[in-house]
């Protein structure tokens, strides 16, 4: 164990320390995701074909975009930067539990949802975004209340089992 110890911190030095200042913006949603390049990778066989689904239970604190909605941005945005067209990412966002905020019209959010533009952004590149009815009916939301595009399904693990049968990785 100690020898572990010792080769870890005689190597620390040796580990490039990344900060903000290595991402930048993506070029597909330059305003969200910003992405880093990372040296050395082998580069994706170009007819990589990605399905994923992002499951969104924690909710955005008031005013600022949810983690998992930049998650998605991230991915489409890096990916494109390493030579895969956005036609060949699926991404679904399950959203569910406290998050159900984030996906609120102004009005039903109580002033203005800062997730909306990302959102919009998100399903310029056929991003899915499906809300829990379960949770629907437990915060008492209709779709009414929803910002346009979301689509409200049985339930966010129902949706999750059927995006997994259609091949889609989970990203919790």
């Amino acid at each position: 164990m100690r020898f572990l110890l010792a080769l870890a911190l005689s190597l620390a030095p040796l580990v490039a320390q990344a900060d903000i200042d290595d991402f930048h913006p993506g070029e597909l949603i330059p305003d969200y995701g910003p992405i880093a390049e990372v040296p050395g990778v082998a580069a994706l066989p170009a007819d990589t074909h990605f399905k994923l689904a992002i499951d969104v239970v924690e909710g955005g604190e008031t005013g600022v975009v949810n983690g998992k909605f930049e998650t998605a941005a991230s991915f489409l945005n890096l990916h494109h930067a390493n030579g895969i067209p956005p036609e060949q990412i699926e991404i679904a966002l399950v959203v569910h539990g406290p998050a159900h905020r984030d996906i609120l019209t102004d009005e039903a959010y109580g002033g203005e949802n800062p997730n909306a533009e990302l959102l919009a952004a998100l399903q310029k590149y056929s991003v899915k975004v499906y809300y829990c009815g379960q949770s629907a009916v437990y915060r008492d939301v209709s779709a009414k209340d929803l910002l346009p595009g979301v689509e409200i399904t049985h339930s966010a693990t129902t949706t999750h089992v059927l995006l997994q049968q259609q091949g889609f990785a989970i990203r919790p």
